[in-house]
């Protein structure tokens, strides 16, 4: 199981960390909160953290840093942002920024991260589904699925053609007549497969695409 960890033992820095995290992350699952080494070490034990959020001053304990390492995704909190670069995995937040520009980094990075997680779980459901990664149209219906679930509040797979295939094309760097006939006969092959699976309890009709990534992005 996949799991969002704040880890921190002052209780003041905690809520400073908690107050920022929830307001951004509002809609994203999965968060628990670790208030001793102990607790930390046992959830890693036990889940796979795809996100920490700490205080730099933790840091220092060299087996925290440790374990800190073997995870990808972390935003950290410190008093010298300038002693740190920020990466596509790593975001580091000064204590003393502003409201907005805390909310504004974080969103940017929340973005990125929730992509990365969602481009994850897509392929582990089309994996799931014997979808074969070799054909193009696969391809082009993972960064399909991925797209549309970024964008879900904005229902832009109601319309593929217009909203999501332009944007794969654009994406992957071919033709939108390309992407639409390859993400249809990646479908098409195993529309049988789809059909008998889980997803869709043995649904009688034709699954299409745009049914197929309904499905999946509110699975994700």
């Amino acid at each position: 199981m996949c799991k969002q960890i704040i880890y921190g033992e002052n209780l003041k820095i905690i809520k400073c960390m908690c107050n920022t995290t929830f307001k951004t992350f509002d809609k994203l699952e999965g968060f628990e909160i670790a208030t001793s080494l102990e607790e930390l070490f046992d959830i890693h034990k036990n889940n796979k953290i795809t996100l920490l959020i700490t205080s730099e001053e933790y840091l220092t304990n060299n087996e925290i840093k440790n374990l800190v390492k073997k995870i990808e995704n972390k935003i950290i909190f410190c008093n010298n942002p300038e002693h740190h670069r920020n990466t596509k995995n790593i975001l580091y937040i000064p204590f003393n920024a502003s409201q907005e520009y805390i909310y504004n980094s974080m969103e940017k990075f929340k973005f990125k991260f929730c992509e990365k997680i969602a481009r994850i779980k897509t392929r582990q459901i089309l994996e799931k589904l014997h979808f074969d990664f070799k054909l193009n149209g696969t391809n082009f219906l993972l960064e399909a699925i991925v797209y549309s679930y970024l964008h879900k509040t904005e229902y832009l797979f109601e319309n593929l053609e217009k909203n999501i295939y332009p944007q794969v094309a654009n994406i992957c760097n071919v033709s939108y007549e390309i992407v639409k006939w390859s993400i249809v006969r990646s479908v098409n092959i195993m529309n049988n497969h789809i059909k008998n699976s889980e997803f869709f309890n043995n649904c009688n009709e034709k699954i299409t695409p745009k049914s197929l990534i309904y499905i999946i992005i509110n699975r994700i």
